[in-house]
């Protein structure tokens, strides 16, 4: 039994054509948040890298939790959905609200300015938390069940949003982002 099985208390299912319409929508989903993240426009400020690129993160992970509430089946995998706003509970939660909070902080933080030097070394080190994320969500195992799948998929968004606000706070960001980054920290840790 792999570790996500006993995890989730799942087990092997058939394929059907529910999960290959799942399946479809997470991989359009994910083609956008690549898409929109790697296509940010970019500036000399840490800060608004962050925002602009955070922001299809969690738009990515709203549309993935509506998309398993479309298609989830039934018993319990060991996380919390809720249908009133697509809240996903997964070592931590990602909602509308948080990606309002981060369009009120990029307003707030548009002046903030960065080094050449800060700006290179975020920049490179993001660099590879993106090419490491999209890459684990793209080559997450698939097995049929939709609810394990899920699961396997999220695991490295939220450690790639992690890993993302780690790298903002050391790089010095304004300080209306700060509690935000330690939010998403502590949240999906």
């Amino acid at each position: 039994m792999k570790n996500s099985e006993r995890y989730c208390g799942c087990s092997r299912s058939p394929r059907n054509e529910e999960y290959k319409e799942y399946n479809e929508e997470y991989r359009r989903i994910l083609d956008e948040m690549i898409r929109k993240m790697t296509g940010a426009q970019l500036t000399g400020n840490v800060s608004l890298n962050f925002i602009r690129q955070m922001i299809p993160h969690h738009r990515a992970a709203v549309q993935m939790s509506e998309n398993l509430l479309k298609y989830r089946g039934s018993g319990n995998v060991g996380f919390h959905l809720s249908n009133d706003y697509a809240t996903l509970d997964v070592n931590g939660s990602i909602s509308l609200e948080d990606i309002s909070e981060l369009e009120k902080a990029e307003r707030k933080c548009r002046n903030s300015v960065s080094s050449d030097c800060v700006l290179y070394r975020y920049g490179k080190e993001n660099d590879i938390i993106l090419c490491d994320m999209f890459s684990e969500m793209t080559d997450a195992v698939s097995d049929g069940n939709i609810e394990c799948d899920f699961i396997r998929e999220m695991v490295p968004h939220h450690l790639g949003a992690v890993r993302m606000s780690e790298n903002a706070l050391k790089s010095g960001v304004c300080r209306e982002l700060v509690p935000i980054l330690t939010s998403i920290i502590r949240n999906q840790k």
